[in-house]
């Protein structure tokens, strides 16, 4: 996929000529597998790649090395309140110093998790720590190390709201309350879900849930499990 920008308007184009722009064509680069991206406090725009990591601005691009110990086919960088994270498929994780202006090791899944199956799905900061979807189960990271919270059982995608985590294992769709964590089935399917995102629709108080191949579907926020209650989004194609 190459660097088509996403900075469109803000950082090359005026309100009235908004155009999207090949970073590679701008910096005389050949990066063509960012794999994520996301935005600093400072208003920097950061793209993941399993070769590191890309900052871009208005007329700077520079790189960095993510030291990853391992072959990893996937990386996924997040701006959160504990710093900007990225982590790849093998579980480990890495937090960009300011003062070094590096990305340094913060941890190792493996080392914590046991059996730990080396994939890291989506990884969303709530409530003072850092939650990753594993096929371990739904991990708990902080300063401390990490572990599985309830079931030991795989969780394909996760996000979070207010000081809850809402999250996709199997065939259900799951509330994890990390007040009193407490774990609640929202919604059943059938068969297993095979999601690619989860999103909060908080204004229309639903969860949106984005399949591989099965388009898009959405349940109450408070559901209680009843699967009359899981919809199908009338949608041509998937998420």
């Amino acid at each position: 996929m190459i660097i088509t920008a996403l900075c469109a308007a803000s950082m090359f184009a005026s309100v009235n000529d908004r155009r999207f722009f090949n970073i590679n064509n701008i910096f005389g680069k050949s990066n063509r597998m960012i794999l994520s991206m996301a935005k600093d406090d400072n208003g920097f725009i950061y793209g993941a790649s399993k070769m590191g990591v890309i900052r871009i601005t208005d007329d700077d691009y520079l790189e960095y090395d993510v030291p990853f110990s391992h072959g990893i086919y996937s990386a996924v960088i997040r701006n959160t309140p504990m710093g900007m994270f990225v982590w790849g498929n093998d579980g480990e994780i890495f937090r960009y110093n300011p003062v070094n202006d590096r990305f340094e090791f913060y941890i190792d899944l493996a080392e914590h998790i046991p059996d730990f199956s080396n994939i890291l799905r989506s990884l969303e900061y709530c409530n003072g720590s850092l939650w990753g979807a594993t096929l371990n189960g739904l991990a708990r990271i902080d300063d401390g190390g990490a572990e599985v919270i309830g079931e030991r059982r795989s969780v394909n995608r996760l996000t979070a709201d207010g000081d809850s985590i809402f999250f996709t294992r199997g065939s259900e769709v799951c509330m994890l309350n990390t007040a009193d964590m407490t774990t609640k089935v929202i919604a059943r399917d059938d068969d297993n879900i095979d999601t690619s995102d989860i999103f909060i629709d908080r204004q229309e108080g639903r969860i949106l849930v984005g399949t591989e191949a099965h388009g898009l579907w959405y349940t109450p926020i408070d559901g209680d499990g009843d699967r009359n209650e899981w919809r199908h989004v009338p949608v041509a194609g998937s998420m």
